[in-house]
């Protein structure tokens, strides 16, 4: 089973501290960051993968909107819920193209937030069985399984491994 891991991203302590202790009394393996830079580093020094991110859309250096989209690639099986003291339109259809699973106005009620937090656990989990199991159905297909080591095996799997770097788009010819 895996483990429920939640970051929260925000900038006010008392919510943060608030949101963190009604986590962790549902078991839940909380950290907690107030700036956007914080969360970067966080991503890129721990090196986790939370289930479900849980942000404030506006932090002192920026809208949580641009950390997603810079580290979406990185992290794409955690789901990310967005919290904002004022919802613009522009905003929500942003945090969908983005792919968050959900954006909810503050005030909001606990039970509610956990209902959006569990509901975007239960996705990010479904999300990270299916990639698991292409890996495994998929992996004697992998370059590192060719047998050999003939000079022309070492070429095949270098050409292959420059292949893979290619965009699938800048591959497809129109005709």
């Amino acid at each position: 089973m895996m483990t429920n891991t939640l970051l929260i991203i925000e900038d006010e302590n008392l919510l943060a501290a608030e949101l963190a202790r009604y986590f962790r009394k549902a078991d839940w393996e909380v950290s907690v960051v107030a700036t956007l830079q914080q969360a970067e580093n966080f991503f890129r020094d721990q090196s986790i993968d939370p289930l479900v991110v849980l942000s404030d859309m506006s932090l002192p250096d920026g809208n949580a909107l641009d950390l997603l989209e810079k580290l979406k690639p990185e992290i794409d099986s955690s789901e990310w819920v967005f919290l904002t003291g004022y919802g613009s339109v522009a905003d929500s259809v942003r945090a969908v193209r983005l792919g968050a699973y959900d954006f909810i106005e503050k005030p909001c009620s606990l039970d509610r937030l956990n209902l959006l937090v569990e509901g975007a656990a239960r996705s990010a989990r479904a999300q990270r069985r299916l990639q698991q199991q292409a890996e495994s159905q998929h992996g004697h297909y992998k370059i590192d399984s060719l047998i050999g080591d003939s000079p022309a095996m070492l070429q095949l799997r270098a050409m292959l491994r420059q292949i893979v770097k290619v965009p699938f788009s800048s591959l497809i010819v129109s005709g």
